[in-house]
């Protein structure tokens, strides 16, 4: 399996290595609180044609709620080999669940393990200071932005 393989294909077996990464992560802070929040597609057994029946901004809920030292987080998990692939049509929803209140983005590499966690701030920030790549995915044209990891090595892992 590669970056290029459709969703189904990548997705195939039921399991997300970015919320694996992001639960071993939230479980080494004590006090921490995670929950499961939003939709998971990959382990829903809801059809595609369905699945698009639900309006975009709840299928685009946040992956995690999150509190920590009494302060409430969403959090989208994202997964990725060297680049992270965010679609902009997604992104402008997560904006509105930026808009509810703070919304973090979880970003983990199963090439090199690497975890970034931005604000959704400042990930706003970077796209519209950054000069990035964008395409199309196969199975569903959807356009994306592309960022390479080595431009987010400035955030730091924190909630």
């Amino acid at each position: 399996m590669n970056k290029n393989d459709v969703f189904a294909t990548r997705n195939e077996s039921g399991f997300s290595k970015a919320e694996d990464a992001a639960e071993k992560y939230f479980s080494k802070f004590d006090g921490l609180l995670y929950l499961r929040y939003g939709f998971d597609q990959i382990k829903s057994q809801i059809p595609v044609d369905k699945w698009m029946s639900i309006p975009q901004f709840v299928r685009c809920s946040p992956d995690y709620v999150t509190v920590y030292n009494n302060k409430f987080n969403f959090v989208e998990v994202k997964g990725c080999l060297d680049k992270v692939k965010i679609k902009l049509t997604d992104f402008m929803e997560y904006g509105k669940w930026a808009g509810l209140t703070n919304l973090k983005i979880f970003i983990h590499s199963s090439s090199s393990g690497s975890i970034y966690i931005l604000k959704y701030e400042e990930l706003l920030n970077h796209i519209s200071q950054e000069v990035n790549d964008f395409g199309r995915y196969k199975d569903n044209s959807r356009l994306y932005f592309e960022i390479p990891l080595e431009n987010l090595s400035r955030f730091k892992k924190c909630l």
